[in-house]
């Protein structure tokens, strides 16, 4: 019985030592770029990753008030509360690597 312990016991060491981790987000969001001046609905809450703030500001602006239009950036968006959205758009941009930024768009 102990045998059978012990050899159930380094069975699951090992698997936890082989598995993969469990999900995770692809990075950290190093930078808070902070929420929109103006009172009112708008875009709040932004962070980047691997891009300037103010980069993420002036996308998270134009995104807000004229919407997307054709370019690098692949956006998605989920319902966040009443009158919220959360949006994740991330591009690829040469020379540079992987950008990613999040926010909140409503009021």
């Amino acid at each position: 019985m102990k045998a059978r312990t012990a050899a159930l016991v380094s069975l699951v060491v090992a698997v936890a030592l082989i598995a993969p981790p469990p999900a995770v987000a692809d990075h950290d969001f190093p930078k808070d770029c902070g929420s929109q001046n103006r009172p009112g609905g708008g875009w709040y809450d932004l962070e980047g990753y691997n891009i300037a703030c103010s980069v993420a500001r002036t996308f998270a602006r134009e995104y807000t008030y004229h919407g997307m239009h054709e370019g690098p950036w692949d956006c998605h968006s989920n319902p966040a509360g009443f009158e919220q959205t959360y949006f994740s758009c991330k591009r690829s941009k040469p020379g540079v690597g992987h950008q990613h930024v999040i926010f909140f768009i409503g009021s």
